[in-house]
This record gives structure tokens, C-alpha cells and sequence, in this order.
């Protein structure tokens, strides 16, 4: 049952695409991996607090706006690290949802900060077009 849910999951991920401007693009040619926060005005009917979209050359950390927490964005990057180490690249689209999270440990100060910032920036970004997921905010993320 659980490699149909998977099998399920990856079909739903294909049907995915967020729209980027065409000089990340250029950057996910030349093989780096970019990380895209965006949270769509309606998010997806998916029992999740956040979920990942893998993509070849691009992951995407989508949020519910109620949930568009640090904690939230945290809990969401460390899975995506954990899914990184175990296929850093994927060939075809994977969709993870996040369901629930506990946090054990708070981040460190500078790291909360980054997070906040962010999140803010993508709360401010204008409204446009998320592609499959209809109207919504993004940003680029770079985690450093």
C-alpha cells in the first residue's frame, strides 16, 4: 500500500509546475539546485502544514499562508536536506507532504533570523502566477 500512495504522490508531483523567471533557469543549466519558498493563495487540498516538490534543478517548499511559520520553514528544510542526501537530483518529480512536525530543539538565533527574513520577503512578494498552483508569493531562498 505505501509504494502505491508513493507511486500516487510522484504522479501528483509531475502534474506540478511552478513558473520562475528564466534566469533561474539559466542557473538550474549550469547544475546547481535551487531552493524556491512560495505560498500560493489557495493551498492544495493535501492534508499536509507544508509540502516539497522535487524537481529536476529545483525544489520548492510550499507553505499554507497560516502556517508560513520559521518553525514551519525549518521543519520543511531539514527534510529537504534529509531528501537531498538521499537523491541529490532527481530524475522525475517527487512530492513530499510535511503532516506534522515536533520541534526538540529551537534554531539558533541567526538562523531563526534568516528564516523570519525570508518569510517576510515571500509575504511581501507581489501575487502572480504559481502555474499548477494557481495565484501566489515567491522568493528564491538561498540557505547561507
Amino acid at each position: 500500500m505505501l509504494d502505491l500512495n508513493r507511486l500516487l504522490l510522484a504522479s501528483l508531483a509531475l502534474l506540478v509546475v511552478l513558473v520562475v523567471p528564466a534566469g533561474v533557469d539559466a542557473q538550474q543549466r549550469s547544475g546547481g539546485r535551487n531552493t524556491v519558498i512560495a505560498i500560493p493563495v489557495t493551498f492544495p487540498s493535501i492534508e499536509a502544514r507544508s509540502i516539497l516538490v522535487r524537481e529536476p534543478g529545483r525544489d520548492v517548499v510550499l507553505l499554507r499562508e497560516e502556517d508560513s511559520t520559521p518553525e514551519t520553514l525549518m521543519i520543511s528544510l531539514s527534510v529537504l536536506r534529509d531528501a537531498r542526501e538521499r537523491e541529490p537530483s532527481p530524475t522525475v518529480g517527487e512530492m513530499i507532504p510535511i503532516t506534522g512536525y515536533a520541534v526538540t530543539q529551537p534554531a539558533a538565533p541567526g538562523y531563526q533570523r534568516r528564516l523570519s527574513r525570508a518569510l517576510s520577503r515571500v509575504k511581501d512578494a507581489e501575487i502572480v502566477d504559481l502555474g499548477s498552483f494557481g495565484p501566489g508569493r515567491w522568493i528564491l531562498y538561498r540557505d547561507r
